[in-house]
């Protein structure tokens, strides 16, 4: 019998370490087994018919839900308590110097030298590793978030291109938030071109492979960003062939 003692956060009682849930790192949990019973019981008593804790339930309008939409104390645009002067997260605020933010400068549980808590034994994010077989990684050993087998294809090609677009954009300094593509748009755009836009190709488009005729926004003039007016879509081919031409 192990005689050592800690005290649990929730009762205070000065306890065995039997009394305490033993973790793979070999440490134990803050909260004794009774307390972590009853939290649990709590937590589902608290739970909506989304299976989400009430007061923070978008669709069931919880206390705890701002009027855009997101938890009120992680609202930028209430002045949440949890933001900063400098507009982010005061936890992991690297100007503010947050609580979470390890002597190199990055979130604790991430970095990679602090030995964080979500950095698995391949130096990777657990949740993202494929050898640890990550909780965000699918059956066919991608993102799940990105896995076109996995989730709605045309979804995650258009998140895609909006991003990648972005960022391009933004690097050669000719990206104009106000005209800037949008979901919607991109969402038409595939709806409208079912072959390439180039007349001399005219290849069936497919967003599911990186092949030849996969869809790719085109801009038709390259000294303006990815704004609506200036986007088509058109065959990766012709895309990358036009791209090189004007190096």
């Amino acid at each position: 019998m192990n005689y050592e003692r800690q005290k649990c956060i929730r009762c205070k009682m000065n306890l065995t370490l039997d009394k305490f849930k033993k973790k793979r790192d070999d440490t134990y949990q803050k909260m004794c087994n009774e307390c972590l019973d009853k939290a649990k019981i709590n937590r589902e008593k608290n739970k909506c018919e989304h299976n989400r804790v009430k007061s923070r339930c978008k669709e069931c309008k919880g206390a705890s839900i701002c009027e855009h939409n997101r938890v009120k104390s992680s609202c930028k645009e209430c002045g949440g308590a949890s933001i900063c002067e400098h507009n982010r997260r005061k936890s992991q605020c690297k100007e503010c110097g947050g609580s979470s933010i390890c002597e190199h400068n990055r979130v604790k549980s991430s970095c990679k030298e602090c030995g964080g808590s979500s950095i698995c034994e391949h130096n990777r994010r657990k949740s993202r590793c494929k050898e640890c077989k990550g909780a965000s990684i699918c059956e066919h050993n991608r993102l799940k978030s990105q896995c076109k087998e996995c989730s709605n294809p045309v979804k995650i090609t258009i998140q895609k291109m909006i991003y990648n677009s972005k960022q391009y954009d933004k690097k050669y300094d000719i990206y104009d938030p106000v005209n800037f593509i949008d979901y919607c748009f991109v969402e038409n755009l595939l709806d409208d071109y079912k072959h390439c836009y180039y007349q001399d190709c005219k290849v069936e488009l497919q967003i599911m492979e990186r092949k030849d005729n996969l869809a790719t926004i085109e801009r038709l003039d390259n000294s303006l960003g990815h704004i609506k007016s200036n986007c088509v879509i058109c065959c990766w081919k012709c895309n990358y062939s036009k791209k090189s031409n004007n190096q």
